[in-house]
């Protein structure tokens, strides 16, 4: 970090002694590394060689002025062009933050580009989620960010991710933000309770025949709920129901035994199945292998195998395990031609083996255009991963003296990817998230 100070209540002139500095005034503050943008929009180092002028390193030279129209105020002068800034209590963009005291201010310049200060925001999982959210990342003042899709490996149980907020500020996932904070911030993520649903498995039959009767329980996780008394079952044999055994969505017992008509709360996060329980016990039913498949395009490795009875329910997972697929989401499901919500339960009607394969469908982003010139717009480019697109020609206005040359393609964050679209030339989106589209000027 730089310093100056300023000194002197008059016009300073080459040759010209400077006077003490008055009671009052405070050193300047400026932030770390560049100050000045040059011609092609890079940042350029700035320091102080004398206590009457500043220098850059692309050649321009800034001399001090001490008069003043508000208090504290900068003024700075290049060639014939006075560029003056009047420390004010708000922020706008292209703002300079200065630091008096204990007391941080945005100068904004009546001219010239100025290179913003940069923080850090960082992540949290939030209130009752573990696991790792994602890395902090360097932000500028008067930049754009965005609110992650996912959080990283957070998880919470019985939750899902329903979108972020620094302090008091709700952001959506995947939305853009101009970041106009003056300090380090942290994002965390909001989760909202999930709902899920218990079929009840009347537990009578014989082997081949249905035991699942039409009627379903429905409770939010942690929410209390009341296992009927009274199942749409027909009583086999005037047996009494004794309650319900738990199984997971799988068909897994869980251990837990309801007893029916008495209120409980529902502590599993995913859907159950509700066996009733007769008096006499059960007949076991025929077992078939269940497996899955990360599908076409997807790596990675799907839940694993388990067994379900014939014309027992089973359930379409709500996500693939590991399998990933960048630019695509799971959509659903699919057992030979038989497509699958999921979370949906549906009846095992097959004598054999079956495999569940992940089916995928393609995501949808944004694509912001950055001018680069000390203009911001609003427009932006909206597609589709793997898809081919022409960025405008227009979306941006050029500077005196300057052409406009195409585009340079960065991440959500501003990291370079290394990609530039001529002007008027197309692209593929082969990127798994927003992007933005940078303006080349020449």
């Amino acid at each position: 970090m730089f310093r100056f100070v300023v000194l002197c209540m008059f016009v300073c002139m080459p040759g010209v002694l400077w006077a003490a500095c008055p009671d009052g005034f405070t050193e300047y503050l400026g932030p770390a590394g560049g100050l000045v943008r040059d011609a092609n929009g890079n940042c350029s180092e700035l320091c102080a060689t004398g206590i009457s002028s500043l220098n850059t390193s692309n050649g321009y030279k800034f001399d001090l002025f001490a008069t003043k129209n508000t208090t504290p105020a900068i003024h700075i002068k290049s060639g014939d062009v006075v560029c003056y800034a009047d420390l004010i209590a708000g922020a706008s963009s292209d703002t300079l933050n200065i630091g008096i005291g204990d007391t941080t201010y945005h100068a904004n310049p009546d001219s010239g580009n100025l290179c913003p200060v940069t923080y850090t925001l960082s992540y949290s999982c939030g209130d009752g989620a573990t696991g790792t959210p994602p890395e902090s990342r360097e932000v500028s003042w008067g930049d754009l960010y965005t609110a992650p899709y996912d959080a990283g490996t957070c998880i919470k149980p019985g939750y899902y991710l329903s979108g972020w907020k620094i302090d008091s500020s709700s952001k959506t996932s995947g939305a853009y933000s101009a970041y106009t904070y003056t300090t380090d911030k942290t994002m965390v993520a909001q989760w909202s309770v999930n709902s899920y649903g218990a079929p009840i498995v009347c537990n009578y039959c014989n082997k081949n025949t249905t035991a699942t009767s039409t009627q379903y329980v429905n409770a939010s996780y942690n929410s209390t709920f009341t296992p009927t008394a009274s199942p749409i079952c027909t009583n086999p044999f005037n047996k009494t129901l004794d309650g319900y055994r738990v199984y997971d969505a799988l068909g897994n017992e869980t251990g837990d035994m309801l007893t029916a008509g008495v209120s409980t709360k529902w502590t599993w996060p995913s859907n159950v199945l509700l066996r009733a329980q007769w008096s006499g016990g059960d007949v076991e039913p025929v077992y078939y292998n269940l497996s899955y498949s990360c599908g076409d395009g997807a790596t990675g490795t799907p839940p694993d195998t388990h067994k379900v009875a014939y014309n027992q329910l089973y359930t379409a997972p709500y996500d693939a395990g590991t399998c990933v697929r960048p630019g695509y989401y799971l959509s659903g499901w699919k057992i030979d031609s038989t497509s699958l919500t999921k979370g949906s339960y549906t009846t095992y009607s097959y004598k054999a083996d079956k495999v569940m394969v992940a089916q995928w469908s393609v995501n949808s982003y944004g694509a912001a255009y950055i001018c680069d010139n000390g203009t911001t717009i609003s427009a932006s480019l909206s597609g589709k991963y793997g898809s081919s697109y022409t960025p405008s020609t227009t979306a941006c206005t050029a500077a005196d003296g300057a052409t406009f040359a195409g585009w340079r393609i960065a991440d959500a964050y501003g990291n370079d990817t290394g990609d530039t679209v001529a002007s008027g030339a197309s692209f593929t989106w082969n990127y798994p998230h927003n992007i933005r589209l940078v303006a080349i000027w020449e």
